[in-house]
């Protein structure tokens, strides 16, 4: 599918359940992808974000379980709630510099991921956010990171080490609880600061 340029906004649930589209060209002009646009796109194996997008919708593309990698645009301040949840095929995530928050769920249960590239413009994650990323092994927390959600990384069971940089505040209930709950492969955490309460639940 190929929109015409001149359209701005792909509203909420547009393609929701198409599960027979493969393809999609989202045009330079769009701005902003409703709740659901794209939710349960099962076949769906491309998609490009263009840089012309600050806005997506809760569970856009979740559930799009062969879509396999996926660029999101630093003019994307926040990766929306359940963006990518459930998407079981998706192997590699490149940010790019400019987003700042990785919203709740919004990587959840992608099983085959593998990879995820964060810049340093990263600020936050968010509750959930790579819970159940059973494949990931390769992750590296930015410098500016200041703040993780509860529970933004149990359940990663192929993760083996993480280094957490010397802005997070806190580690323990104020930072959120049961960060690395279940990552039965995390054998190394290393904290940059010493201010930081070593009260990782694995």
């Amino acid at each position: 599918v190929t929109l015409p340029n001149g359209i701005s906004v792909i509203p909420e649930e547009m393609f929701s359940g198409c599960s027979a589209l493969n393809d999609f060209i989202i045009p330079e002009t769009v701005t902003s992808i409703g709740d659901s646009g794209f939710r349960n796109c099962s076949s769906l194996k491309n998609i490009e974000i263009p840089n012309s997008v600050t806005n997506v919708g809760s569970y856009a593309f979740s559930g799009c379980t062969s879509l396999k990698n996926v660029t999101i645009p630093g003019n994307l301040k926040k990766t929306s709630e359940g963006m990518f949840y459930n998407c079981t095929a998706l192997t590699e995530v490149t940010i790019q510099d400019g987003v700042t928050i990785i919203g709740g769920c919004s990587f959840q249960n992608c099983t085959s991921l593998q990879k995820v590239s964060l810049p340093k413009s990263i600020t936050s994650i968010y509750s959930s956010a790579f819970e159940g990323c059973s494949s990931l092994t390769d992750l590296i927390l930015p410098e500016n990171l200041q703040t993780i959600g509860n529970y933004a990384f149990r359940n990663c069971t192929s993760l083996n080490k993480i280094v957490i940089p010397n802005n997070v505040r806190d580690l323990g209930v104020s930072m959120g609880g049961w960060v690395f709950s279940g990552c039965t492969s995390l054998y190394t955490v290393i904290l940059l600061s010493s201010s930081l309460i070593p009260s990782v639940s694995c």
